[in-house]
């Protein structure tokens, strides 16, 4: 019993010196103090840092989208009343800008090929595609031959100012596969910050597939879209962000064909993705338009469809 007494005695003298010790540790060192304070500081800094990255990161994303949104509402994209009526009263024709000819017509071929484009409306711009969406005014802007050598669908349409814009002119050129081992990952540029977090050195394309089927017969405008991502995404051999990771979006607006009269048209945007439960932008918008030849179709997407987001410079990605 005495034994048990003066184990307790002990005990409780130890911890009484132990706070007494450090307290005078730390007299016996006052930077200690202030060093923990800066650190804790710095800290503090760089999270706010952080914090403020992605909030500009996802504005930047939401403005690009929303530039490529108002294009389309300024080119006439989805008029199917009159954009420009005669002068005389008696003609009512609407005035649609007249589809671009190709050079080239569709067909197979061995060697890589220029295409020309050319407009046959006064004042009217050529834009197009190569990736297989319906080409808008954010699309690349003709200015001389484009050069294929590989199997591809050319689009491309006219816009014309106070015209209705044109249909879509597609053709799709054919050349040998090639041969060799094909890549199944992507590499991001990233680096590492002080803090230790992945900053996205530039600008990025993630390849995308779509969830889920789409069509501009049945979508409404503000319906969420699934996609997950197409493939691995590296830095180095380490996978930053991995395929399948789930990406989100939503329909900007949807038009059902007008059988004999015009395709049917669907636009979405691409908002971000979700990384370890961090939400990431993304920005992209695009236009899918149905066939219009022999008959106006509504405009189908299916579900593994492969379309390109992009990811901006700056997005700090939480660590693997």
């Amino acid at each position: 019993m005495q034994s048990s007494l003066s184990s307790l005695r002990v005990a409780a003298v130890v911890s009484a010196l132990v706070p007494f010790s450090c307290t005078a540790a730390r007299a016996q060192d006052p930077g200690m103090d202030a060093a923990m304070q800066a650190n804790q500081m710095a800290m503090q800094a760089a999270q706010q840092a952080n914090q403020q990255a992605i909030q500009n990161m996802q504005l930047a994303s939401q403005l690009a989208n929303q530039q490529m949104i108002n294009n389309l509402q300024t080119d006439n994209w989805w008029a199917t009343a009159p954009a420009r009526k005669s002068t005389n009263p008696l003609v009512t024709s609407v005035f649609r800008t007249a589809a671009p000819r190709l050079s080239k017509k569709p067909g197979a071929f061995s060697a890589a090929i220029a295409v020309r484009l050319k407009d046959r409306t006064q004042g009217a711009e050529i834009y197009y595609t190569t990736d297989g969406w319906t080409p808008t005014r954010a699309s690349t802007r003709y200015a001389g031959p484009i050069t294929i050598s590989s199997t591809t669908t050319l689009q491309a349409v006219a816009i014309a100012p106070n015209f209705v814009r044109s249909i879509v002119k597609s053709a799709t050129y054919v050349f040998p596969a090639t041969t060799g081992a094909q890549g199944s990952d992507s590499t991001l540029p990233v680096h590492t910050g002080a803090d230790g977090v992945l900053i996205l050195a530039s600008d990025s394309p993630i390849p995308l597939i779509f969830a889920q089927p789409l069509s501009s017969g049945t979508a409404q405008a503000g319906e969420h879209v699934a996609f997950t991502v197409a493939e691995d995404m590296k830095s180095g051999e380490t996978i930053v962000i991995p395929k399948g990771t789930p990406a989100t979006g939503s329909v900007v607006r949807a038009v059902r064909a007008q059988p004999g009269v015009d395709p049917g048209r669907v636009a979405f945007r691409i908002d971000s993705l979700t990384l370890r439960g961090r939400t990431i932008p993304l920005h992209r918008v695009a236009v899918r338009e149905g066939a219009i030849d022999p008959t106006a179709e509504d405009a189908q997407i299916a579900a593994g469809t492969a379309v390109t987001a992009s990811i901006p410079a700056g997005t700090i990605l939480p660590m693997p």
